[in-house]
């Protein structure tokens, strides 16, 4: 995908939505990352708020996976 990222995957949530996800680990001396892009054409597809509202759905759920699966319990 041309990035430097740790880990990238591109999915598809919506029918011509594909959306890229970025995710670098931490290191000494920065946190964790995780960024999401669209494709440019994304709003001629797709609705506005639809893409909000899916983004919003899917960091919901990262956020959720990152509480169940943190020995803590807690997200950070």
């Amino acid at each position: 995908t041309g990035s430097d990222a740790d880990r990238s995957l591109l999915i598809h949530p919506m029918p011509k939505l594909p959306m890229i996800i970025h995710y670098w680990n931490a290191d000494d001396d920065f946190a964790s990352q995780l960024s999401i892009f669209f494709d440019c054409t994304a709003p001629d597809n797709i609705n506005i708020e639809y893409i909000y509202t899916v983004t919003r759905g899917i960091v919901e759920m990262f956020r959720e996976l990152i509480v169940k699966h943190n020995m803590t319990g807690r997200l950070f």
